[in-house]
């Protein structure tokens, strides 16, 4: 397989409004409306009616993006000239027309001829990247990269599965699903190269906005009715969608300390059939004959940790694949899921590397393509199960539904 784009480790980071730039409720990038490649028109609100102009936004339903306008002490409104209609509506119910002491009429202008100067002056913000929060620390690929890199993988390309790709896949697994798999299997099957997917009331809650032409993604919820529970749709969106406040993604890696890991590890021990062995050759050991895993003597806390949660996914493939199992087999699957989690809590991941999608031929790529699968149900599975080990956890639960 070819070799991939990206290198180093991934921390994830989105697109994001720019710093010192109000972000007004409802609105969309203004690079997004310059490129729909319709004509696009510009009205001007007083800064001190924006509040009730945008009180209106959602019952006409107008696309729009914002440029501030300080020479005129207002706020520059970009918007599709087929709007034009809702724009007068809302400019004449908040009563901006001729007999306003605030201003003029709001006059509509043609951006490609009257605004071309205008335009100009913001040229910086049009063209300018926009930066991540401070708390972010991604890889070298840019959102644009890792989206296509996530949908090539999700399409099944063997192609895309290449050593850094998939570090980065599962590094995007780890900080930003806390979905079943099935859901999870739900939001790709619906949208490939989804990366943040959360409900409208938790994008609000961030202080970002859905987009009008948004692509829903219908997952399952479940209800409690009548003493049972019942799984209904429910909606969700991926970042793609929307706009505002920006995200960062530092604060959901969790950085556990020593004592919390030797409390988890001794957790582990109490749940799993745990054997400690002093003359055992490697870190830890999964045995499908004693049907228990093997744990050399005298690792540090993190290195117990990655070793036991690296063996527990060889018993839960040895459990479902009974006299077909071999561990040679399920490496990929194992290393996997070790990986995700060490990212997720941030333990140290230098010598793991998945060198081995270099030489599997591409006949095997079914079992590939198969073993993804599994990895994502065992994250899945995983982050549920530790979130009750770990004592104390700074998870933020904005990534719940």
């Amino acid at each position: 397989m070819r070799a991939g784009q990206g290198m180093g480790k991934i921390m994830v980071f989105l697109v994001a409004a720019l710093k010192k730039r109000k972000v007004f409720k409802g609105e969309t990038s203004l690079k997004k409306i310059l490129r729909m490649g319709a004509s696009v028109m510009i009205g001007s609100i007083p800064k001190e009616r924006m509040d009730e102009f945008l009180s209106h936004i959602k019952e006409y339903g107008l696309l729009y993006a914002t440029v501030d306008n300080p020479e005129q002490n207002a706020v520059d409104i970009m918007f599709p000239s087929q709007d034009l209609a809702k724009f007068n509506q809302i400019a004449k119910r908040i009563g901006v027309t001729v007999d306003s002491n605030k201003m003029a009429e709001a006059t509509v202008e043609d951006v490609r001829e009257s605004t071309k100067e205008k335009l100009e002056r913001n040229a910086a913000f049009l063209d300018a990247p926009e930066p991540a929060p401070s708390n972010c620390t991604i890889s070298d690929m840019d959102i644009e990269t890792i989206q296509e890199t996530v949908g090539e993988i999700n399409r099944n390309n063997e192609e895309a599965y290449t050593p850094d790709n998939w570090k980065a896949y599962l590094e995007m697994q780890a900080v930003l699903y806390d979905f079943s798999s099935k859901n999870q299997n739900l939001i790709y099957e619906a949208k490939p190269d989804a990366t943040m997917v959360m409900s409208r009331t938790r994008w609000r809650a961030i202080g970002r906005e859905i987009a009008d032409d948004a692509d829903k993604i219908i997952i399952k919820r479940p209800v409690k009715k009548d003493g049972k529970t019942e799984f209904v749709d429910a909606v969700v969106y991926d970042v793609q969608d929307t706009s505002g406040k920006a995200v960062g993604f530092g604060s959901y890696f969790e950085k556990l300390t020593s004592e919390t890991l030797i409390e988890v590890n001794e957790r582990f021990k109490k749940k799993y059939p745990v054997e400690v062995s002093e003359t055992l050759g490697q870190d830890a050991l999964f045995s499908p004959e004693k049907k228990k895993i093997l744990l050399k003597e005298g690792l540090s806390p993190e290195q117990e940790f990655q070793a036991l949660q690296r063996e527990a996914i060889y018993g839960r493939c040895f459990k479902q694949q009974g006299a077909k199992y071999t561990r040679e087999e399920n490496a990929f699957r194992a290393d996997s899921v070790v990986y995700a989690l060490s990212v997720k809590y941030g333990l140290d991941t230098a010598n793991m590397d998945f060198t081995q999608l270099d030489e599997i031929p591409m006949e095997k790529a079914d079992k590939l393509f198969s073993d993804r699968v599994s990895v994502l149900a065992d994250i899945a599975d995983k982050k549920k199960e530790l979130k009750e080990m770990i004592p104390i956890t700074k998870e933020m639960d904005v990534m719940t539904l």
